[in-house]
């Protein structure tokens, strides 16, 4: 059976005193970041596993990649894209304008390496697996230099379910169950996947992209978007905890890889993967 998402209302209340108060836009931050993870604490252990080349890229240009769940090429990754709703005048409409511009990452909570994933999630590329913690990259993601930082990003444990249990979600709710001021009934829709996916055991970040916010400087600058990937500005020295290098690497590019990781600044664990 369906169950959505459960918000903390209680921190709302927290975020008005604290803000009312006077309390420093960092404290106030802190409190938005407990406010937009949904069903997880920010000091639970995440990992991923990544391209090599494509990673390396990106801690090099200090960018986090999103994809459009578009790019996956099934409805239930984004499952509001393209729903219809009838409003109260029998008009028939859907929430593409927010939700089309839904990008995400996904994580896992798994900490057991498997084989299987190395080959899974690099195609024909080696890997690279981060460990870092929900907090770390919220806290990031989060950037005060964003007006709307507290709009933007979300993140959340994914539930799964059997397909027909979304499809019936979504026929028995209104419009008007997935809008409100934070925009957290929308972007929470993003972590309903299917239950053929449960062994993923997924934790998925969310930046909700506003393309035609001329008023936004900081995203102007700071975010690009091509073909389905956005790149949001990290600063990934501090955040990660550990790293492991691809099992099928040689000894000659693990050595190779963790010179230039070390160039970088990287003080954590870099480890040759056993996992076979």
């Amino acid at each position: 059976m369906f169950k959505p998402k459960k918000f903390d209302k209680e921190i709302k209340l927290e975020i008005n005193k604290q803000t009312f108060r006077g309390a420093s836009a960092q404290e106030i931050k802190k409190l938005y970041i407990k406010q937009n993870c949904f069903d997880v604490d920010e000091d639970f252990p995440v990992y991923r596993i990544f391209e090599l080349p494509n990673q390396l890229a990106d801690i090099r240009n200090s960018k986090f990649s999103l994809v459009n769940p578009a790019v996956y090429k099934d409805r239930y990754e984004n499952p509001l894209l393209n729903w219809v709703f009838t409003d109260e005048n029998g008009e028939s409409f859907t929430l593409n304008g927010i939700v089309e511009n839904y990008y995400v990452s996904p994580w896992t909570y798994d900490e057991v390496e498997n084989p299987f994933s190395w080959v899974l999630y690099t195609r024909n590329n080696m890997g690279i697996r981060i460990k870092t913690t929900v907090g770390k990259i919220m806290n990031e993601m989060l950037n005060l230099y964003n007006p709307f930082y507290m709009l933007q990003f979300h993140t959340g444990k994914v539930d799964y379910f059997d397909k027909e249990d979304i499809d019936k979600w979504l026929a028995e709710s209104q419009y008007t169950d997935f809008l409100d001021s934070l925009g957290q009934m929308s972007v929470s829709s993003l972590m309903a996947l299917r239950n053929k996916f449960s062994d993923e055991k997924e934790i998925r970040f969310a930046f909700s992209h506003i393309p035609d916010d001329k008023d936004n400087q900081y995203i102007i600058d700071n975010v690009s978007i091509k073909d389905g990937i956005c790149k949001h500005p990290i600063q990934w020295r501090p955040i990660i905890d550990e790293i492991v290098l691809d099992p099928r690497i040689s000894n000659e590019l693990f050595e190779e890889t963790e010179h230039q990781l070390r160039k970088y600044g990287f003080t954590c664990d870099i480890k040759h993967s056993t996992c076979r």
